[in-house]
């Protein structure tokens, strides 16, 4: 996978763009093709929307408190997962421009039978799939109606009782708290957000222009907008992720470097891919012994989108020149 990537990375770069900055994954790969893109520190973070955190690659937990538009109604999710060890296969990011990062769970070849992963960073090494750990119960307050979150086998978190309707009301302080037990206890506090009421067409992605993505205005400092594309097929990882994060003041560019290095995508008929979305939301996280947990608050609207790749003029000409074909110039 990586080798693809630093092929993509090297197509989307004409020397006439805005560099995107790519993940320590690659700087190897890239330098061995002598390409100008500029690597990023191990701890470079990825896009932030005004005060709340950054999104947190391979956190050991998620918590996400979510209202979905159903049919003119709001249906409510509540999810929650804690790890005893990194995330598997790991979730590598590949590059950045502008308010937009590039993510993928890179996968390697194992030289051994493998009860585990293969680490994309560290090909051939054998990662051992994490195990679900529990903090105890967790409990959160400042919602439409107080929740408690309780660890069942083989390791989920399920609320007590479900909530119907509005989960959070805008503004509201809704905090999070687990007492630890095999997972370290840990806090956070984020607020609610209003509804994200707009319609959002297909996106159609084209490889030569910047996409800029517009919505109604929040008016609350606090919260921001995030755009997820995702690809890779529904019950295991998503294989790549475009993640774009801006405070909610109603635009933000998704830069046509990015837009590149995505593959074909919404032209053909697939099999339950995995969900892309536009939130409005509030993230906050906390940081134990084990790792990183998010709090995630959000409104999310899911979207559709295409992407029509155009060919690579470079790789069209060595295809020539492989079969005796002299390239067009």
């Amino acid at each position: 996978m990586a080798s693809v990537t630093a092929l993509a990375l090297l197509r989307a770069y004409d020397g006439t763009m805005r560099e995107p900055c790519i993940g320590p994954a690659l700087a190897l790969a890239l330098a061995s093709a002598a390409s100008p893109l500029a690597a990023c520190l191990d701890d470079s973070p990825g896009p932030r929307a005004g005060d709340n955190a950054a999104y947190p690659a391979n956190a050991r937990g998620r918590i996400a408190l979510l209202e979905i538009p159903l049919r003119g109604a709001q249906m409510p999710s509540v999810s929650a997962f804690l790890f005893d060890g990194p995330e598997s296969p790991p979730e590598e990011p590949v590059a950045q421009a502008g308010a937009c990062a590039f993510y993928e769970h890179a996968l390697g070849p194992c030289d051994e039978s493998c009860d585990g992963d293969c680490g994309g960073a560290s090909p051939g090494i054998c990662l051992p799939y994490p195990t679900y750990a529990s903090a105890g119960d967790i409990s959160v307050t400042g919602l439409e109606e107080d929740l408690e979150l309780q660890f069942v086998e083989p390791g989920f978190y399920v609320p007590e009782t479900q909530p119907m309707g509005d989960l959070f009301q805008p503004g509201a302080s809704i905090r999070v708290t687990a007492p630890g037990g095999d997972f370290p206890a840990f806090e956070m506090e984020a607020r609610g957000v209003a509804d994200l009421d707009d319609d959002f067409p297909t996106m159609v992605l084209d490889d030569d222009r910047d996409h800029v993505v517009t919505w109604r205005a929040g008016g609350d400092e606090a919260t921001g907008f995030r755009l997820v594309l995702r690809t890779g097929w529904h019950g295991g990882p998503y294989e790549m992720m475009l993640l774009c994060e801006a405070p909610d003041e109603g635009q933000l560019e998704i830069p046509r470097e990015l837009i590149r290095m995505l593959p074909r995508f919404g032209l053909d008929a697939t099999l339950a891919p995995h969900p892309s979305e536009a939130a409005r939301f509030t993230r906050r996280v906390a940081e134990t012994e084990l790792g990183t947990v998010e709090l995630l608050v959000a409104h999310t609207v899911r979207i559709d989108w295409q992407h029509d790749p155009k060919p690579d003029p470079r790789t069209a000409a060595n295809a020539d020149h492989a079969h005796g074909t002299p390239a067009l110039r």
